[in-house]
């Protein structure tokens, strides 16, 4: 029964064989092929890109659809085409034993006198090391070519005619043209270098980057087909793929004649925004490829085989989209959900149009509540801009930055009084450290012979001034050659000539602990008690109560042995400074606390310190701050 049906079947199959034929493209000179690309936008175009040969073009178009047309079915035959044979024959036998041979193989065309003929041919002796096809330009393709150049040819010139555009480079490896923007080229160098170029711009790539890992070179770029500016590479025996987001950034403008036609105009150029990579796969990766359709519109996604030939495919979440409203309010766009953030005149609140499904994308919501430039338009809106005062109001929550606008507002205020001056000399806006030494002062009248240093204390009116002041208690200083220069530097760290000024506004501001500190530094008990006892807060009352039975002369051991307890176990820097300095009697104890303001640390060293320990201690604390510091070197 089954032997009956075999004429038929047979009949059937050679009709089909008729009906197929299969063109060759052949070359006259055997070698290796390197690149065999369709075009995409016209897929009946096929490039071939040959290795180098002497006498002989290495770049060849095909027109497939031609070809097809012209192979006859009348051409020899091919040999073990064996999967179609078994789709179509019975190579088992029956149940009588006999056996039913497979019909013969499909015929293709072998003859050379109908060989398809390429329809343009470029790169006579240069071989040609990457190519690809332009997607919005049917006709147009760039390839890699002799080590050295990328050339960009149009299938419609003739042959003889030279590329439209020739680019002198070593990355001729890998050459993609960007889906999303019709002329800019990406490929790399041996070493892994890959440089993106702009076909208007030929003399120089617009962006290159370092993609190379610890192999040292690729062997894959590819463009993303879903996602503007995502390209992804692979590094030789790598087991993961590194993925380069590029963003479009400043636009120049270029006037080019190396290409035909000349150009003059802008040109969009490309800057690196982030970089990411896989997760590592188990074996080196020998091929990837970006699949371009089936997911959604949030994710990204890749394919790739390893060496043991198991394929993987890698999911890549994009980035969370954003747009500023025109009246300042921002919108975040995601998978599932869109966040508004409205004007702060509106409405305090965030209020999501469609609530964020996952809890860590909230907490990403909340952080940005939080993100610098939030930050810094809400100072705008609310006036933030070259007034000291008004500044400081915005940002009490940030003591460093509120410290820098306190200097400013110090300064400020006492350069325009004058104060500032000494013995010609204007210190404003200088650093602690210059104006202690006397340095890069701006006179203020003629330049004198003499060196802008300030003169001996013991010649300065202002001096005498100071030193009746320090013996009646109010602004006392320790023993000094520059009592002019301590003041001023004073000054600018804030404080007030008369200590009473400065104790009466830390108690109307409310900072009694550091009220209490200054007067108890200035040999004020019955001032520091007042401070702590005019507090609400039980501890500053209690405190108050121990301080008023201290007296320096008749302080005993046991005494400054409490002292030294309550200085360790209190949290605030201000108490502890109190009773450090109450059990040791000596400054350094109260430098020593590092959460003390450094502020006040260099304000009882300018007041209580010999000129040297003073310089010592300014020279440790610019050596201490890793920037330096406006108050300390005025930099």
């Amino acid at each position: 029964h089954q032997q009956s049906h075999q004429p038929s079947n047979h009949h059937h199959h050679q009709q089909q064989q008729q009906q197929t034929s299969y063109p060759i493209f052949g070359v006259r000179h055997s070698r290796p092929c390197n690149v065999v690309t369709f075009s995409d936008a016209e897929p009946r175009l096929l490039a071939t890109g040959l290795d180098k040969v002497r006498n002989d073009h290495c770049l060849a178009i095909w027109d497939v659809e031609q070809a097809r047309n012209t192979v006859t079915s009348t051409a020899g035959t091919a040999a073990s085409i064996n999967g179609q044979a078994r789709m179509n024959g019975m190579v088992d036998g029956d149940e009588s034993g006999g056996s039913v041979p497979a019909p013969p193989p499909l015929p293709v065309s072998s003859s050379s006198a109908q060989e398809a003929q390429p329809i343009q041919q470029y790169g006579m002796s240069e071989a040609v090391l990457s190519c690809a096809w332009f997607p919005k330009t049917p006709t147009q393709l760039v390839a890699g070519m002799a080590h050295k150049w990328l050339r960009v040819y149009d299938t419609r010139v003739n042959t003889t005619e030279q590329a439209s555009v020739v680019i002198a480079t070593k990355a001729v490896y890998g050459v993609q043209v960007d889906p999303f923007h019709q002329h800019r080229l990406a490929s790399y160098t041996e070493d892994g270098i890959v440089r993106i170029w702009d076909v208007r711009k030929p003399s120089d790539a617009v962006l290159t980057i370092q993609a190379s890992d610890r192999s040292g070179s690729l062997d894959a770029l590819q463009y993303s087909p879903r996602r503007g500016g995502m390209i992804a590479t692979h590094g030789r025996d790598s087991p993961y793929i590194r993925l380069w987001d590029l963003q479009e950034g400043t636009t120049r403008t270029y006037t080019t004649t190396t290409i035909r036609p000349s150009f003059s105009g802008p040109v969009d150029v490309p800057v690196l925004w982030r970089n990411l990579q896989t997760k590592p796969a188990l074996r080196p990766l020998a091929s990837f490829t970006w699949i371009p359709t089936g997911c959604d519109r949030a994710t990204s996604r890749l394919m790739s085989v390893n060496r043991d030939g198991v394929i993987e495919c890698v999911e890549l979440q994009e980035a969370r989209r954003i747009a500023w409203d025109p009246s300042g309010g921002l919108l975040v766009v995601g998978d599932e959900d869109m966040v508004v953030f409205p004007h702060a005149e509106h409405s305090a609140q965030t209020h999501a149009i469609t609530s964020t499904r996952n809890p860590m994308q909230a907490r990403e919501m909340n952080c940005l509540r939080n993100d610098i430039s939030v930050t810094m338009r809400d100072r705008a809106l609310g006036g933030y801009s070259m007034d000291p005062e008004k500044n400081r109001s915005f940002i009490r929550d940030d003591r460093r930055l509120a410290e820098v606008w306190s200097w400013l507002s110090y300064e400020e205020q006492h350069s325009t009084s004058g104060r500032m001056v000494a013995n010609g000399v204007d210190f404003s806006y200088q650093g602690i450290m210059h104006i202690i030494q006397g340095e890069r002062g701006k006179s203020t009248s003629t330049p004198q012979a003499n060196s802008p240093m300030i003169m001996r204390s013991e010649t300065s009116d202002y001096s005498a001034t100071l030193v009746s002041d320090a013996r009646n208690g109010d602004t006392p200083l320790a023993p000094t050659l520059k009592p002019e220069l301590r003041h001023i530097a004073l000054l600018a760290l804030g404080f007030s000539d008369q200590i009473e000024l400065v104790i009466e506004g830390l108690q109307k501001s409310g900072d009694y602990e550091r009220a209490a500190a200054w007067a108890l530094f200035h040999g004020k008990v019955s001032h520091a008690v007042a401070a702590l006892s005019e507090s609400k807060d039980e501890k500053h009352r209690l405190i108050s109560t121990v301080l008023a039975g201290y007296n320096r002369d008749t302080a005993s051991n046991t005494w400054r042995d409490l002292c030294k307890s309550l200085s360790a176990d209190l949290d605030g820097p201000y108490l502890r400074a109190i009773f450090g300095y109450i059990a040791s009697g000596e400054w350094s104890s109260v430098l020593a606390i590092t959460d003390l303001p450094f502020r006040d640390r260099l304000g009882v060293a300018l007041r209580f310190l010999s000129d040297d320990e003073a310089s010592v201690q300014l020279e440790l604390a610019a050596i201490a701050l890793c920037n330096a510091d406006l108050l300390i070197t005025h930099l």
